[in-house]
């Protein structure tokens, strides 16, 4: 692996812009590949993924009457990401991503407190309608959530299994939190939302590592993991433990952040 991680370092070094970065490119590991794809070597979501191609490769053409083979959707092979530069865009979660966001509210505020939970950005508008008359009153009234922007984002694994994630946003962000969990990593300020699956399992003894690019506008996340476990096993591990929430390994709240070291480009090549 990390031929990986040389050739982002040469496409697009960490802290270049994303204006300079190829327009896409991500690299897909499979559950059975040898390093980071985990000790299972055929995961059963993997024997799945093959199956399901197969038949529909075999089979679609054989459909008639107006019947249609449908084919389960594998939406840019997310699960099994290990490095990516993906560009700015704007998206709307679906219902996985928004029960994964509620379960980091909930995390957020058993480990730090509910004033800590209290700063988190709102993803859905609110506005606090005023009744008239005697038992005038106030009532919250929440809208419906549309697209969102999302950063653009650089993706790598190191050699020794550290996960990078680089985000650089439109403008400065405002309540900027980031949030992990042992599958996902979670990225939140006023108006942007970002969620990762992690490509390796990360430690749960050493916490996320920030730094800011010059401008404001750029961050740079090290998370610690192992360079062993890869996604496929590291959510068989999760799910397997019957733990069905997202309870966080760690958090950074906005003055952590603000706090971190600035760092140039060429410190992080």
């Amino acid at each position: 692996a990390e031929a990986r991680g040389q050739l982002l370092q040469q496409l697009a070094p960490p802290g270049c812009e994303p204006s300079d970065w190829p327009e896409m490119l991500q690299f897909v590991q499979y559950a059975g590949e040898a390093r980071g794809g985990g000790a299972i070597r055929q995961s059963l979501l993997d024997q799945y993924r093959r199956m399901d191609a197969f038949l529909y490769k075999n089979l679609a053409s054989l459909a008639c009457d107006g019947n249609q083979l449908l084919r389960e959707p594998f939406v840019d092979d997310l699960p099994f990401l290990s490095a990516a530069l993906l560009p700015k865009t704007k998206a709307k979660p679906g219902q996985n991503i928004k029960a994964v966001e509620i379960q980091f509210e909930d995390g957020l505020k058993r480990k730090r407190g509910a004033n800590a939970a209290a700063g988190l950005p709102e993803l859905v508008p609110r506005k606090v309608a005023k009744s008239s008359g005697f038992n005038a009153n106030e009532k919250i009234i929440f809208g419906k959530r549309g697209t969102l922007p999302v950063p653009a984002t650089r993706l790598a694994v190191r050699a020794d299994g550290a996960v990078e994630v680089s985000v650089v946003f439109d403008e400065v962000p405002t309540g900027l939190h980031v949030l992990l969990h042992q599958v996902w990593l979670h990225i939140r300020a006023e108006g942007v939302a970002l969620t990762l699956t992690l490509p390796r399992q990360p430690s749960k003894d050493e916490a996320i590592k920030p730094y800011r690019m010059p401008g404001g506008r750029g961050f740079v996340f090290e998370i610690p993991a192992d360079p062993n476990i890869g996604a496929i096993e590291n959510y068989q591990d999760w799910s397997g433990s019957g733990r069905t929430d997202a309870t966080l390994l760690h958090a950074l709240l906005p003055e952590e952040i603000a706090a971190a070291p600035q760092v140039l480009p060429e410190d992080l090549a």
